[in-house]
């Protein structure tokens, strides 16, 4: 018995049974593959299709409203103690809130995995203790939700807007019907009956709204009085009185102080009024409503697209003539395309992997371990289902990428099987030996490859989640290929071999293989030797290859990229102008954008146009517009997105007034990175000091622009104080405020749904007058002895300003300070690490407050930080599994050493390329270093039985990485040839995930050819360094035993 052969005693005897088992019984073999296949099949038909994962966001946001309170006092009365009693409660990551005028806005982040049901109830308890001041309550708490838009059709009615509200409404019911999960009605703004009172009306009847009010609602109500009868015959007695008409309203009876009685439309405008902040959606300069579609866990975006397009269909008849409706968006053609696209690059790939298998291996070994490539796909999709999965980018793109991986297995499997059918082995034995023999080699492999990818299975934060599925599927492609090429494989050789044993090799084979044989032992010998001969030198030269790799990217010859930076088919604009703004200005600087867009598209599409369509959005009391334009596919047109934005924004003309102005990619506030950071204090008149100056000093970077902050100005706001007139009259500053409140901000006295919207019946002065403070000190207010007397009887107004908004951070008022970084080539992070080092420390130090980055540098620092983490913990893991197969704690440092190796052919290939480095390069480094493992294992695996054998340790070397010369170069080239197509693809999509690509395929070519030269170079010193170890214990035993005899 050869000592290979005798090795196999090694291998438990329960595990030669069942290996053996399949090998020789093809039946099983088949019905296994059948079943993987019925399976996979199944759990595909049961995957949803949508373009990114489900995210869950462990947070919760409320509100707290106080009419006629401006931001000082929600944030001293209520936010700032509110918040401490917040941050008290259990998993809080970070609070922040917004304290604006009327309203505040509370917003609670919670750690990764915390129970957000027993979150939302402690956080409702807190609430419902929380002692609020007069007039200010609670709005409901809503958990924050990933929500992935699916479609948006635009509908245009050659009528007035408001024709469309019942229509939409209709419209919405139905597709919910369908079984849509969610539909927005977007465009028509909100409305309230306004009851508008003038206050001279007001004084003539001696009367305030709050009394108006109150009548109102004591009227406009439905009235049970009981009821008569028993059991079956009892029926109830009621008044229905409440009406949420124009016309009902209208006729409500009013009684003066004098006892008369006079209808409401007698003394107020009645009339629909949109609420303040409502924003308006234009299309081809024409006002439109929009329904937008979601998605759900439980409905994906096809299934949604498609329930739309058949809804469009089948009232194509019956909508009215006036109405057209238009497809503006809809997310299911970019999944469609991505599905297209992976499965295109993934068949190319592929049938670049069989070629490559042919050419190296015998035909029949070749195919079988092919057809292992969609049996493992399928396996994994039963795995992917049963975890919850869905097929997403980043889960398609995972499976093109394991399509190399996938093989690698039965490649190793397949090539032993054939090397011992060629020693003379028949073909059940040949088969089985191969599967014996790579048993322990592959599992081990496998599991290195499971520890790279498992710690990226816990990564934290919205990222983690986002990247999951490719973590998932790779492991899940790996569990599945150990049952093909073990428990399929082999007995498919096996029949193979028994079927091509009469069969003498073509003379195309013979001359492939004729001509390996030579490289191999006339070229490849060679070099291994010498480089052993000169380990030195070899080692030298990698680690001066690795010491490059990252000077290039410390230098910033390759730049780290937060962001990946892929080309959308949108462009867009918005702008906030500052308060007051006229409206007529707001609309002419919306045309302006328009125009610039325009002569954007003329300039380099003269005799075509880029831009397919335009949609505006824009908000005259809100002081927003928006405008959004969709280009032709990127594929099809030569001008970048960036370009095009470049010389739309260089267009634009600036006017008075213009607060921000932002022109990016879609609907994403910049077409590139954000330079952020936070500043914290406790004096809001520092903060603003701070604030000015540090805006000073980055706005002289022709890097970075549209400087912005948070901190907003201060707006006019009316200040009283009670007189002495007042005072006499018992009149406190919490009677009168309650009264000023209810006129200027109105009283909300009840509400209605009316087409699928909350509509309010609102009584209040006219808007006119609650501006003008000749006006106000009209206002009529009754004292608490009951007299009806002007407000400027009772109080001194006056105006003044003060902050509309308020921001703060754990407790702390805090600012942020935000700049578009607009150097498309530029290294972002060191820019960034360089304004902090150089402008924000100085603030920090001059202002003593504290600042941190937020935005991209804040995601890119937290990313950074997690990937550490998680590369230690899969070094560790692999270091583990390693130590435990080889029986050795020194072993397993000859294998590691290909990491490095790979990830400096990642960095080669980036730069080739001239790609930067993003996060996805990094997961790509991860999926490196187990593949890149997993040959250096197959090598060492044979120098170990060479050893066994009693070969010498240089020789045992250079035989053992000859003989695996062909299992590992294979294992290689059909990973890397299964991401060419990738590469080459030049569309959105592949965009997104070509560095990924370029780090498995360029790390993979470049460390497999290091592997077979420089870890059999390693391993001599490592042997060399256990052998000295070795000698010096025996002459330490020998001598305490030499000393212990005399």
């Amino acid at each position: 018995m050869s000592q290979q052969d005798h090795q196999l005693n090694h291998i438990p005897h329960v595990e030669h049974q069942w290996l053996r088992y399949f090998t020789e019984h093809r039946l099983a073999a088949n019905l296994i593959m059948i079943l993987v296949i019925i399976a996979g099949i199944a759990a595909a038909n049961k995957l949803h299709t949508q373009v990114f994962p489900d995210v869950d966001i462990p947070g919760l946001e409320f509100s707290v409203s106080w009419a006629g309170a401006n931001a000082e006092n929600l944030e001293r009365d209520v936010v700032s103690v509110l918040e401490q009693q917040v941050l008290a409660l259990e998993h809080i990551d970070r609070v922040e809130s917004f304290s604006n005028n009327g309203s505040a806005s509370i917003q609670v982040r919670y750690l990764f995995d915390t129970d957000m049901a027993e979150a939302k109830t402690n956080l409702q308890n807190l609430l419902d203790s929380f002692d609020l001041p007069d007039g200010a309550e609670f709005n409901r708490i809503n958990q924050w939700q990933f929500k992935e838009q699916v479609m948006d059709l635009l509908f245009i009615s050659q009528g007035p807007i408001d024709e469309l509200r019942p229509l939409l409404a209709e419209y919405r019911e139905q597709l919910l019907g369908l079984g849509v999960p969610e539909v927005h009605v977007q465009g028509l703004p909100d409305q309230d009956l306004k009851v508008a009172i003038p206050t001279s009306t007001l004084l003539s009847l001696e009367t305030t709204i709050g009394e108006i009010a109150n009548q109102i609602t004591t009227a406009n109500q439905n009235v049970s009085a009981g009821s008569v009868g028993e059991n079956f015959n009892q029926k109830s007695i009621s008044s229905y009185e409440k009406s949420d008409q124009l016309l009902g309203v209208s006729n409500t009876l009013i009684t003066t102080n004098n006892g008369q009685n006079v209808e409401l439309s007698q003394i107020a405008d009645i009339a629909l009024e949109a609420r303040d902040g409502q924003r308006k959606i234009f299309y081809k300069g024409q006002q439109v409503g929009r329904l937008r579609m979601y998605r759900s866990k439980d409905v994906d975006s096809i299934q949604t697209s498609n329930i739309v397009r058949d809804w469009m269909n089948s009232i194509e008849d019956t909508k009215p003539e006036s109405l057209d409706i238009e497809l503006y968006w809809d997310v299911s053609e970019f999944v469609k395309g991505n599905v297209q696209l992976m499965v295109n690059n993934g068949l190319m790939g592929l049938v670049f992997v069989i070629l490559t298998l042919f050419v190296f291996l015998n035909a029949r070994v070749a195919f079988w371990t092919a057809v292992g490539i969609p049996i493992s796909i399928l396996g994994a999709l039963v795995f992917l289902q049963w975890t919850g999965g869905s097929l997403n980018f980043f889960s398609i793109f995972a499976m093109l990428m394991a399509t190399g991986i996938i093989v690698d297995d039965a490649i190793v499997v397949g090539e032993e099987s054939l090397t011992q059918l060629q020693k003379g082995k028949d073909p059940v034995e040949a088969a089985n030996l191969g599967a014996i023999r790579m048993f322990g080699p592959v599992i081990a492999s496998s599991l290195t490859t499971i520890a790279a990818f498992s710690p990226l299975l816990f990564l934290p934060g919205h990222f983690g989640q986002l990247l999951l599925p490719i973590p998932v599927v790779i492991i899940s492609v790996i569990v599945a290929s150990l049952i093909e090429c073990f428990l399929i494989l082999p007995g498919h050789l096996n029949h193979s071999f028994h079927r091509g044993k009469q069969k003498k090799p073509g003379k195309l084979r013979t001359a492939i293989d004729q001509g390996f044989a030579r490289f191999r032992e006339n070229k490849f010998r060679n070099w291994i030797t010498w480089a052993i001969e000169y380990r030195g030198i070899t080692i030298s030269l990698a680690i001066a290859f690795f010491a490059l790799a990252i000077a290039m990217l410390s230098s910033g010859t390759i730049k780290f990229a937060g962001d990946i930076d892929a080309e959308d088919d949108s462009v867009s604009a918005w702008a906030v102008f500052v308060e007051g703004t006229p409206e007529s200005e707001i609309v002419a600087f919306n045309r302006e954008l328009a125009a610039a867009l325009e002569r954007a598209d003329a300039h380099f599409a003269p005799n075509e146009k880029l831009v397919k369509d335009v949609i505006n959005i824009f908000d005259e009391s809100g002081r927003y517009t928006y405008l959004e334009a969709q280009l032709t596919p990127r594929d099809e047109r030569s001008v970048s997105n960036n370009e095009f934005l470049q010389y739309w924004d260089e267009q634009v003309n600036r006017q008075p007034g213009l607060e921000e102005i932002n022109i990016g990619e879609g609907e994403s506030e910049s077409a590139g990175q954000t330079f952020s950071v936070s500043l914290v204090g406790d004096n809001i008149d520092v903060l603003r000091l701070a604030v000015d100056d540090l805006s000073r000093q980055l706005k002289s970077y022709s890097e970075l622009k549209n400087v912005t902050d948070n901190l907003a100005d201060g707006r006019q706001e009316f200040i009283y104080q009670v007189n002495a007139a007042g005072r006499q009259l018992g009149v406190t500053p919490q009677w009168v405020s309650q009264q000023i409140r209810a006129s200027l901000n109105g009283v909300p006295i009840q509400t209605f749904v009316r087409h699928g919207q909350d509509q309010r019946l609102v009584v209040g002065l006219p808007k006119a007058e609650t501006a003008r403070l000749d006006v106000l000190v009209q206002m009529p207010i009754r004292t608490p002895q009951g007299q009806v007397v002007p407000l400027g009887h009772v109080v001194d107004l006056n105006t003044g300003s003060a902050l509309a908004t308020i921001y703060h951070e754990n407790g702390d008022t805090g600012v942020t300070i935000s700049a578009d970084y607009v150097v498309p080539d530029g290294d972002f992070r060191e820019f960034s690490n360089e304004m902090f080092e150089s402008h924000v420390a100085s603030v920090m130090q001059k202002y003593g407050l504290k600042a941190e980055f937020r935005g991209s540098m804040q995601d890119m620092q937290e990313l950074f930080r997690n990937l550490t983490i998680s590369a230690l913990v899969a070094i560790c893991l692999m270091y583990l599994i390693l130590a435990w197969v080889f029986a050795s704690y020194s072993w397993p440092i000859a294998v590691m050493s290909a990491i490095p190796l790979g990830f400096t052919g990642a960095v080669f290939g980036h730069w080739a390329l001239g790609m930067d480095f993003t996060p996805l390069s990094i997961f790509g480094c991860f999926g490196l270093s187990g593949i890149i493992v997993n040959d250096s294992i197959i090598l060492i695996g044979r120098y170990r039985e060479l050893r066994l054998g009693g070969m010498e340790i240089k020789p045992a070397i250079v035989e053992a990485s000859c003989q695996r010369l062909r299992a590992v170069f294979l294992t290689s080239i059909t990973t890397v040839m299964g991401l060419v197509p990738i590469l080459m693809e030049t569309s959105v999509q592949a965009q997104l995930v070509q560095s990924m690509a370029a780090s498995l395929a360029f790390g993979i070519a470049y460390g497999t050819i290091l592997v077979l030269v420089v870890i059999p170079s390693v391993l001599t010193i490592i042997e060399s360094v256990n052998a000295s170890i070795h000698n010096l214990k025996s002459w330490f035993r020998s001598r305490t035993k030499s000393r212990q005899t005399a």
